[in-house]
């Protein structure tokens, strides 16, 4: 079946609204996905700027982070493709804050299966409300964490050729000096 709800359990920004499993108006779905279209279209022009040699992995990554965390009736599974690309990056990278936040995400992602499964089988849900919409907000801070480190990320390939591109200029530049240098002195370097 289609649902219709804001967040069918995935603890995303409609859930941290306070909005799972509450039907949502129609002009808020498109809405949404028309948010999801803009975001997709900066994240590529973002990709297709960067030199870092992670750019499509962390295209994949952000991009189901976008869907999961804007679209409206997402269930709590869907971020689960997500986790081994999360995995994998943080191997390549070995960056302190990446590791960190990847293990905060799949952690909070694991808590978000289990509330969805407590969620199925009790009626608790008017009980664990609260800590629901704070674990949800917790999701969407640790989330907007990884993607700032994912932006350097992206940026990272970039300044690195820069980098490249002032070494070699400024050995270019010694060269030049050094060639002057033995002009001034009345010999000639052929």
């Amino acid at each position: 079946g289609h649902y219709t709800y804001y967040s069918a359990n995935a603890m995303n920004f409609w859930s941290a609204l306070g909005l799972n499993l509450t039907e949502a108006y129609p002009a808020v779905i498109y809405i949404s996905y028309g948010v999801v279209a803009v975001l997709s279209v900066i994240l590529a022009v973002a990709v297709i700027r960067s030199h870092s040699d992670d750019k499509l992995l962390v295209a994949c990554i952000l991009q189901l982070m976008i869907v999961f965390f804007i679209c409206v009736s997402m269930h709590e599974r869907y971020l689960l493709p997500a986790i081994p690309l999360m995995l994998f990056l943080c191997a390549k990278q070995k960056n302190k804050k990446l590791t960190f936040y990847t293990a905060c995400i799949i952690s909070l992602q694991f808590v978000n299966l289990i509330f969805a499964w407590i969620y199925k089988a009790n009626d608790w849900y008017d009980a664990i409300q609260g800590i629901y919409i704070i674990l949800s907000l917790s999701f969407l801070v640790v989330a907007c964490l990884y993607t700032v480190v994912c932006t350097r990320i992206l940026r990272q390939g970039k300044q690195n050729d820069t980098d490249q591109n002032l070494k070699v200029d400024k050995h270019n530049t010694d060269k030049n000096e050094y060639s002057d240098a033995e002009v001034g002195n009345g010999s000639v370097i052929l």
